[in-house]
């Protein structure tokens, strides 16, 4: 991570601006859980590992919610709006770290 800047942390469920883009709270903390994460394991373990953090949604997709807390307007990217236009996919697993890495090799 050397030479870059962190992420700030923000506070939870606050939605961050900074350079003009919405940042959502739960992807900040992901990266933030993976970061310590990383940093608690051995160089090599680094070098072997690929973090991968899961986050909800754009904060597009809660406009409602979000635009009055940050007093503008949200454009809702085109590939977001093709997205909820489609039937929802559910994919049922159990609450396990395996069974999302499984998710993600098939």
């Amino acid at each position: 991570m050397a030479g870059r800047r962190p992420w700030p942390q923000p506070p939870s469920g606050h939605v961050l601006i900074e350079s003009h883009r919405v940042r959502s709270a739960d992807r900040a903390l992901a990266y933030l859980g993976l970061k310590a994460y990383l940093a608690q394991v051995s160089q090599a373990e680094r070098e072997r590992r690929v973090g991968v953090f899961l986050a909800t949604a754009h904060p597009a997709k809660f406009r409602e919610i979000v635009e009055p807390i940050i007093g503008r307007d949200i454009d809702m990217p085109p590939a977001l709006a093709e997205a909820l236009a489609q039937p929802p996919t559910i994919c049922r697993m159990p609450a396990a770290l395996d069974a999302v890495v499984a998710a993600l090799e098939a």
